[in-house]
């Protein structure tokens, strides 16, 4: 059973802030939503707790709540009830007690600037670990994610080399609205497991633990929760898009390149095969004016590009290898330069944008191999 308790009376719902009822009134555990509330793992920044913590009374534990028991706590009428030490009110849920506060919308935490400051606060392992209940009970409080935020945590997840992390919410996507349909995301997903190789300086340990990741994800891609049947098998769909497929042939490529000895070289085959048959849905116009966009399509084109580079070395004097030179040097690489040209000429320091800085960084991995 589940109720609003006092240590001395339980006031019914009706009778709340007047006095004390003679007959007993609580919910019932049915009525309770969602479970337990979550509980987070300390980080190593208290205002990072703060934030969290924040969250898990003002926002998570009213979601757990029935409609009810949320009605008593957020009417103004209640507060000096709500409030007494000498008998203060609490709720049980899946074993463990919750002190009840009043609350007040207008109090509660703003989810972009919340979730912005936390990235910016998350620097270690034990920080990220907390990521997937916060989603969770982000979603189940029914505090949508923008698409262009859920890319932004995956990215920032994957500079600071929480891959993994970023995998278990896939895995729990209905919970935490992590979705590889969208393909925005999809790409920053994909983006993490080259991040990885470069994390690791292309290692025999970091492409084997890149390419492992990229499989799971990749067999994600053909779960259905993953799936939108409306762009299924279309220009949309992120298995039908070169540049994730691209990254999947890069870390494959360069892992048997450098370190082939009893390594199975038929994925880099597959791989190859299915980017060629995706090459038409390539983004393939650049903005000669907008270096924004110039800087983005390097983003996707890069990794293609380097794992082409890589992969016709592998494949001996097939028609795959012709075919694979031939899209590499006549069409990929006049847009590479053209998108670079365009980012040189009008990014303010173009140095450090990460479409340019990635394919400077890839010119030289061939000069890091064992």
């Amino acid at each position: 059973m589940a109720g609003i308790v006092r240590e001395k009376s339980i006031y019914c719902r009706t009778c709340l802030g007047k006095i004390p009822c003679v007959r007993t009134f609580t919910f019932s555990a049915a009525r309770q939503r969602h479970g337990a509330v979550p509980t987070f793992s300390s980080t190593s920044s208290q205002e990072l707790d703060n934030i969290l913590a924040t969250f898990r009374s003002k926002v998570f534990l009213p979601a757990h709540l029935s409609r009810e028991q949320q009605s008593i706590l957020y009417r103004k009428k209640n507060i000096n009830l709500l409030t007494s030490e000498d008998e203060p009110a609490t709720v049980k849920i899946a074993n463990e007690t919750h002190r009840l506060l009043p609350l007040d919308h207008k109090e509660e935490p703003q989810t972009r600037s919340s979730l912005n400051r936390m990235l910016e606060l998350m620097k270690e392992g034990r920080d990220w670990v907390n990521l997937p209940a916060f989603l969770e009970n982000l979603w189940l409080s029914k505090r949508k994610i923008k698409d262009w935020q859920m890319v932004k945590i995956v990215r920032r997840a994957s500079d600071n080399g929480n891959q993994g992390i970023i995998l278990e919410c896939l895995r729990r996507m209905e919970k935490t609205g992590m979705v590889l349909a969208d393909l925005e995301v999809a790409r920053a997903v994909m983006w993490g497991g080259m991040k990885k190789c470069m994390q690791t300086d292309w290692t025999e340990q970091g492409l084997e633990a890149a390419e492992k990741y990229l499989n799971s994800v990749w067999n994600l891609m053909e779960d259905e929760r993953h799936v939108k049947k409306e762009i299924q098998r279309t220009k949309n769909d992120p298995r039908m898009r070169p540049e994730i497929v691209g990254v999947m042939l890069q870390v494959q490529a360069v892992r048997r390149a450098f370190y082939g000895e009893g390594v199975e070289r038929g994925s880099v085959q597959q791989s190859a095969e299915i980017l060629l048959a995706s090459w038409d849905n390539m983004e393939a116009d650049i903005d000669e004016l907008d270096w924004n966009d110039a800087n983005r399509k390097l983003m996707m084109w890069v990794p293609v590009w380097h794992g082409i580079k890589m992969a016709v070395g592998l494949l001996g004097e097939s028609p795959l290898r012709m075919k694979l030179e031939n899209k590499m040097t006549k069409d990929l690489e006049p847009k590479i330069q053209k998108a670079r040209e365009v980012v040189l000429a009008y990014a303010p320091q173009p140095e450090k944008r990460l479409g340019l800085s990635v394919y400077e960084a890839l010119l030289s991995v061939e000069s890091q191999k064992p």
